[in-house]
């Protein structure tokens, strides 16, 4: 399974935490895995590689692949030929390289999180130390069912309880093997993995590790946000309402008042406010991250004034999205900013997506004649924002209304409302479900989410309403793609196996997704 790609990744990973080690005394093709992972101490390395795993596996492919996939964003003339199989869904194949890395980049982190288990033995735990190990333990079973969330989220067949015995989901790899090949397990077995051997192992050994606004480490309370996240995609409205309600009810995330700046030092400088898991970024250690390649700073593009610095944009949000914003909503200024595009040498005036731009505390460029960038090069660098409370009250909004609890569901509905500058909702029934899923649309966009809320919600992928000068012209945007309608229940909302598994991997040969 991923035989190529996992053989590789684990020999460069277990390098890790084995500077202290003569290089030289060891065969060309060895590593001395076996004084790797000795103790305590070598244990929190081994978890510094995962969090940074962790942390790296936000923003770019992890979310830019299906949110071009989906709906909110359309594209420009000046991007490349990248991310071709989200743009045009007919030419994406098992073969597309996007949804073959992210696929890759989880089974490399369960193999580096195996081999810790499967090496437990070999550590010595010395006095006073055992409390450390056991939240380093239950960290790398959060790890471990993070992966497994994703990837099922991703590549297995959508959650059905009624066919969780027999619908295939991921292939399950729970010893360190870099060239196993396992056939695809059942949703019961993945989701059983996830839910009631990882994450229940990660509640008992995180019990005491409490949460805070914008913990920079696993917690309880990222457990208890991850285990409603799955929920949620399961379809178990009463287990994805409890475990959001926990969180929304323990008061450790307030929402933030409804004031404009409270927004801006949220989504700009990274305040811990509403943040559940917010993992540390180091400057100038660290080169920008680019979670938010939307944006588009460029500090060689011309403007129309033929001054330096301009909005040099692949992509924009479509109309539509910039619409469903109030001019009440305080999200809406910083999610999108009204600045000057250059698109192949042409000037428009158009909204670019803000959201994540960039911390200016963060920033390589400072310069005060960048006046509408506020003086700085926005490069995406941001603390990434893995789980926040703001979607816990989605998820308990939902879930209480799909479990026929209407009050309930308005009552968390409107508390984030009335936080975003908003009114509250009084409509009930369908209106009201319709409510809840433009609020959760507005709130988690451009943050990975669309995709698989459209294919779980029943709908279609529907490209339309562009933004366009005052001339109507179109010729800023790639043709074919802008206005494109993909219905419900087309094979490409469930991504592939890759390929290369496909054809290596005999257990899995007649395993492919349907469609692919």
């Amino acid at each position: 399974m991923i035989q190529h790609k996992l053989k590789f990744a684990a020999a460069a990973v277990l390098a890790l935490g084995l500077a202290s080690c003569d290089m030289n005394l060891l065969p060309k093709d060895g590593l001395p895995t076996d004084e790797s992972l000795q103790t305590v101490s070598d244990l929190q390395n081994w978890w510094n590689g995962r969090m940074a795993n962790l942390r790296n596996q936000q923003g770019g492919i992890f979310t830019v692949v299906q949110d071009l996939q989906a709906d909110q964003i359309s594209v420009t003339a000046n991007q490349g030929n990248h991310y071709a199989g989200s743009l045009s869904w007919e030419s994406c194949t098992a073969s597309d390289y996007d949804r073959r890395d992210v696929y890759i980049s989880y089974y490399q982190a369960l193999t580096n999180i195996n081999f810790v288990f499967e090496n437990l033995g070999n550590l010595e735990v010395k006095e006073g130390e055992k409390s450390t190990y056991n939240i380093l333990l239950g960290r790398h079973h959060f790890y471990r069912a993070y992966c497994y969330a994703n990837l099922a989220l991703r590549y297995g067949t959508p959650y059905n309880a009624a066919s969780a015995g027999t619908d295939l989901c991921v292939p399950l790899l729970l010893e360190f093997d870099p060239v196993g090949r396992p056939a695809r397990a059942t949703n019961q077995e993945v989701y059983n993995q996830i839910l009631n051997v990882d994450l229940a192992k990660a509640k008992e050994l995180l019990a005491g590790v409490k949460g805070e606004p914008g913990a920079d480490e696993i917690t309880i309370d990222a457990v208890t946000a991850l285990e409603a996240r799955v929920k949620l995609y399961m379809s178990d409205w009463s287990g994805a309402l409890a475990a959001s309600k926990s969180l929304i009810d323990g008061g450790n995330y307030p929402l933030v008042e409804p004031d404009p700046q409270n927004f801006v030092d949220m989504w700009v400088y990274d305040a811990p406010a509403e943040e559940i898991l917010m993992p540390f970024i180091s400057r100038p250690k660290e080169e920008p991250r680019w979670a938010n390649i939307y944006y588009d700073a460029k500090t060689d593009a011309k403007r129309s004034d033929g001054k330096d610095g301009c909005n040099y944009v692949s992509y924009l949000p479509f109309k539509w999205v910039v619409d469903m914003y109030s001019d009440k909503d305080l999200r809406k200024p910083v999610y999108f900013e009204m600045q000057e595009c250059n698109i192949k040498d042409n000037f428009y005036n158009f909204y670019v997506i803000a959201k994540q731009k960039g911390n200016p505390n963060y920033a390589s460029t400072h310069n005060d004649a960048f006046t509408w960038w506020g003086g700085y090069v926005p490069d995406g660098m941001v603390r990434p924002k893995i789980f926040r409370i703001a979607e816990q009250y989605l998820i308990a909004s939902e879930a209480a209304f799909k479990a026929g609890q209407e009050g309930t569901a308005k009552e968390y509905l409107n508390a984030l409302r009335i936080s975003r500058g908003l009114d509250k909702v009084t409509a009930s029934g369908n209106s009201l479900y319709q409510a809840i899923k433009d609020e959760r649309t507005r709130e988690l966009a451009f943050e990975g989410f669309r995709l698989w809320d459209l294919r779980r919600w029943g709908e279609g992928v529907k490209r339309h309403d562009p933004q366009v000068p005052a001339d109507g012209s179109t010729s800023h945007l790639r043709p074919g793609i802008f206005e494109y309608e993909y219905q419900p229940g087309d094979f490409h909302f469930v991504w592939p196996i890759t390929a290369n598994d496909i054809n290596t991997n005999e257990n899995i040969k007649n395993q492919q997704n349907p469609g692919w």
